[in-house]
């Protein structure tokens, strides 16, 4: 009896012994070895992941599509349900850029559009004085008809767009959007000295300077004068980029664009 229970402690020492050897032997050696083989295996598939080309972006076609398209009337619908289907898009700076080019070309072309109404020049008529009539600038009428003077005939007819300008400033963007009513139109890239204010809340003036005096639209001297629009409250001042000068800057031609699609009082909002 005694043997048989000294060979019982002797293989539970044994089985306690190897079970322990078993225990460190996979911990020091088996486990690390394990980990290692599977980093190993994650960094491989990790590199064959990066290796792979990035997925194809199918909306790159239905863009490329719609940028080739000469009607700019279909182009611009194609474009905003474009910008309302496909948010995630590689091509969605594009198309807005392309949609705002668009907009502007169909609101100065002299050709009729759904978003025009005709007026027939009447005696005592001039541009400053439809443009009233109409809430909105003698700048645009003129640039809307290619019109190379001012000076108007009795029973000519004229184009007049229905614009209701409006604008946002993003500070943080440094952008410049331009909305016709609640519909966008063109998104503009400004620089800055400084970050415009946040309480400006509407253009107060609509300045044109020749040879340092100020000029008047109908005027030669308005044709080539240097452009800016001052904000309110505030006074800061949206102008034409010039290393010698400071403000909201843009890119004349942006500018002159801007001007002459705004109205003293146009609202703007300034977002972050």
């Amino acid at each position: 009896m005694a043997g048989i229970f000294k060979f019982i402690v002797i293989l539970i020492l044994a089985v306690v012994l190897l079970g322990g050897t078993a225990f460190f032997a996979n911990k020091l050696y088996f486990q690390p070895k394990n980990l290692d083989r599977l980093e190993k295996e994650e960094l491989a598939r990790q590199s064959e992941l990066a290796a792979q080309p990035p997925p194809v972006d199918f909306t790159i076609a239905i863009y490329e599509k719609i940028a080739a398209t000469t009607d700019p009337f279909a182009r611009r619908t194609a474009l905003q349900e474009f910008l309302v289907q496909y948010p995630d898009s590689t091509r969605l700076a594009e198309a807005r850029a392309l949609l705002g080019d668009t907009n502007a070309d169909l609101l100065f072309s002299s050709e009729p559009t759904p978003d025009k109404e005709s007026y027939t020049v009447q005696k005592g008529d001039a541009l400053v004085k439809i443009a009233a009539k109409a809430k909105s600038n003698a700048e645009l009428l003129m640039r809307a008809n290619n019109l190379l003077t001012h000076n108007l005939q009795i029973g000519q007819v004229l184009l007049i767009p229905k614009f209701t300008p409006r604008i946002v400033l993003n500070r943080k963007a440094k952008t410049l959007t331009l909305f016709n009513g609640e519909t966008f139109f063109k998104v503009y890239a400004f620089e800055s000295a400084g970050q415009p204010s946040a309480q400006i809340t509407r253009i107060g003036d609509k300045i044109a300077i020749k040879d340092n005096k100020r000029v008047a639209f109908g005027t030669k001297e308005f044709v080539d004068a240097d452009r800016s629009l001052t904000l309110s409250p505030g006074g800061q001042v949206i102008r034409a980029k010039s290393e010698m000068l400071s403000g909201i800057m843009l890119p004349r031609e942006d500018l002159e664009e801007i001007y002459t699609i705004v109205n003293i009082g146009t609202p703007i909002e300034v977002v972050d």
